[in-house]
């Protein structure tokens, strides 16, 4: 239920967010942050039984959510916002170390969670820092 309660306020506080402070990136970050953290904690409840998938499952689905708190941080600090970047991806270069130390390899469900964050980090640059995003949102939520 605690998870539900995270989607939910992840969905409502990025479309107050939005009201408040009209800005595309920062709207389509949060959407896809919370679908990665859905993702990836739904993923770790079924796999819940293989206990190595299950770890770094749950380790994924919660730096999915991280990111917004790195960035007030940052915001705190006075720093550029794309300081957040490098933070972000150091975070999920440590759980890449650990498989290499501990198995030899990178084990799948950390690559599952690597992937789904550089995909949704992709997404978010390309798409959120894009005008054309920025007019549909103002066309849609105003």
């Amino acid at each position: 239920m605690i998870a539900l309660g995270v989607i939910i306020s992840g969905i409502l506080v990025t479309i107050v967010h939005y009201i408040r402070e009209p800005e595309g990136l920062i709207f389509i970050s949060g959407f896809i942050n919370v679908i990665n953290f859905g993702v990836l904690y739904g993923l770790g409840v079924l796999w819940r039984k293989h206990t190595a998938w299950h770890k770094r499952l749950m380790l994924f689905a919660g730096l999915a959510m991280i990111a917004p708190a790195l960035t007030r941080i940052v915001w705190a600090a006075d720093l550029n916002e794309f300081v957040v970047l490098p933070l972000w991806l150091a975070m999920m270069l440590i759980p890449v170390i650990y498989d290499f130390t501990s198995i030899r390899k990178v084990h799948k469900a950390t690559l599952l969670g690597v992937v789904m964050t550089l995909v949704g980090i992709t997404l978010m640059v390309s798409v959120g820092m894009s005008p054309a995003w920025e007019r549909f949102l103002a066309n849609t939520l105003g």
